[in-house]
């Protein structure tokens, strides 16, 4: 059976390789662009969602970094108006040296030390809405912000996490074998898994750790460990199998089973039927309680028609 999940304390920066780095220059651009003000004093922040103008970028790094500040930091997060994809591809498509203004400009957002908490959370919006979406090759030019921000983060940038997320990037740089996620925000183990696991072999060893966080919906990271398993769903089968017999934690089947249902193949699906059908006719209170039954119910369905399917067809071609 698998072991109950529970949070490892956070690794650092684990992965030490000798690999060739790329030069950086450290940008200073002078103080933080002042931001457009209301009456009463708060800054503006820019929302494209709320605009009707088409977004266009400034084309030198002082604009630049004055246009990401002036970001809505929910505007980046999730993607309003385009303006992640639009940044996403211009960085991908770019130099990625710090020649290129939207680079400079991503990397001195990064490296100059926030003070307050709105300006750590921008950073940490630019890390998710700009930095995770970049390919590997393309994130080697902010490693000296990511190193300042993993090692000697502000206490609002600390705060916010995005000291952690910064180390975990870096880690991600240097890393030759992939993880499964070891804290409920550590998305870059995906990264690691899209990069380096490319055959069910190379899977095979993650799926316990995967599987552990179907436990709770509410895990930031449940969605895409459900990804991750989905590449491979049959490495997944003998596993699930062994939690359903023990039906001690309803919550975790439930979303195991709809796993069954919604990945699994029908030919790998049919070897649960025997626990499947366990739970339909003498559920545990935990799976009553938790709604179990119904959805066992839907895999059962979903196994007969297979079979009907199968049946047919073997007298078609007989």
């Amino acid at each position: 059976m698998l072991r109950r999940f529970t949070f490892p304390t956070l690794q650092r920066l684990s992965v030490s390789l000798t690999r060739t780095r790329i030069g950086h220059r450290a940008l200073r651009l002078g103080p933080v662009p002042t931001l457009p003000t209301t009456p009463t004093g708060s800054a503006m922040a820019y929302n494209p969602a709320t605009s009707s103008d088409p977004i266009h970028l400034p084309e030198d790094t002082d604009s630049l970094v004055t246009f990401i500040y002036q970001l809505s930091p929910d505007a980046l997060w999730y993607d309003y108006g385009g303006i992640s994809k639009l940044l996403v591809s211009r960085l991908t498509a770019s130099a990625h040296s710090h020649d290129d203004p939207l680079v400079s400009a991503i990397f001195s957002v990064l490296d100059e030390p926030a003070v307050s908490l709105d300006a750590a959370h921008l950073k940490l919006s630019v890390w998710w809405g700009v930095l995770y979406e970049l390919p590997k090759d393309r994130l080697e030019p902010y490693r000296t912000a990511l190193m300042r921000l993993a090692t000697r983060p502000t206490e609002a940038e600390a705060e916010k996490g995005v000291s952690e997320r910064s180390a975990e990037m870096i880690e991600f740089l240097d890393a030759s074998n992939a993880w499964v996620p070891r804290h409920k925000f550590d998305f870059m183990a995906f990264r690691s898994l899209d990069l380096l696991v490319q055959t069910a072999e190379e899977m095979r060893p993650f799926v316990p750790g995967l599987l552990e966080w179907l436990q709770d919906p509410n895990w930031p990271t449940g969605g895409g460990c459900w990804d991750q398993l989905a590449r491979f769903p049959e490495l997944a089968l003998d596993p699930i199998r062994a939690v359903l017999r023990e039906g001690d934690d309803g919550e975790w089947e439930y979303r195991l089973l709809r796993f069954l249902v919604e990945c699994m193949p029908g030919n790998v699906r049919k070897r649960a039927r025997v626990e499947v059908e366990r739970i339909v006719q003498r559920p545990t209170q935990t799976e009553i309680d938790s709604d179990v039954v119904e959805v066992a119910n839907d895999c059962l369905k979903g196994m007969d028609y297979w079979a009907e399917r199968e049946k047919m067809k073997a007298v078609e071609y007989s």
